[in-house]
């Protein structure tokens, strides 16, 4: 008996606790990754604007462009990459692929007339591709494809389940052993209620007895 409200006890207490942890400490990944990409998706608004109205993709010599491109793909540990209309990679931060053409499906879709974003995690990084609009012309020149690692953001979900794990294990003990007291404490409560019922038992049939005992001597 006791065993049954022990398993019971702890089966309330952990199994919605553990569940609420593991809902949580994903919840906090994916909006670390989401605050991450809206930042990507405004550098690459920017560095979009900034190569159209530099004219980066047409003579291909703008320092500030460089040196803007270089910065942001450092400070994320990324790789920044800007195709022209010809599917041509004018420039490449990691200087690997310059001058070679690229063909995507992101890229392909960029220039059939979308303007939104296109996002893929490919491991611990995220590759997000947008198209550089051309506002004066309302045509799109080219395409500016960033891809940034995720590691940082892993490793700072990975302390914060660590410390709700840590939380976990001392509330566990503390269920396990309010669990336990608790049950001792019905379980003890049932036998001093099956002890009075007995003794009450006990002393009715004593009564019931001695009764008849005296019936048959009076007779």
């Amino acid at each position: 008996m006791r065993v049954q409200v022990l398993i019971v006890f702890l089966m309330m207490g952990l199994v919605p606790l553990y569940l609420f942890s593991i809902v949580i400490t994903n919840a906090y990944e994916s909006r670390l990754v989401s605050q991450r990409v809206d930042e990507l998706q405004s550098y690459g608004t920017m560095i979009s604007n900034l190569v159209v109205s530099s004219g980066y993709l047409v003579d291909h010599d703008s320092e500030e462009v460089r040196e803007e491109v270089a910065q942001i793909a450092e400070i994320y540990q990324g790789r920044i990459i800007l195709v022209d209309q010809n599917l041509r990679i004018i420039h490449d931060t990691y200087g690997l692929e310059d001058g070679k053409t690229v063909i995507s499906t992101e890229v392909v879709k960029c220039f059939g007339g979308s303007d939104g974003k296109y996002i893929n995690e490919l491991g611990e990084y995220v590759q997000l591709t947008m198209p550089i609009v051309n506002s004066g012309k309302q045509s799109t020149d080219g395409v500016v494809i960033m891809s940034f690692s995720m590691k940082s953001l892993h490793m700072m979900a990975d302390t914060v389940k660590r410390k709700v794990y840590i939380v976990l294990l001392i509330l566990t003990i503390l269920i396990v052993l309010g669990a336990v007291l608790y049950s001792t404490l019905l379980l003890i409560r049932l036998i001093s209620a099956s002890f009075i019922m007995f003794s009450s038992w006990s002393v009715r049939s004593s009564r019931s007895r001695h009764r008849s005992t005296r019936s048959l001597r009076a007779i």
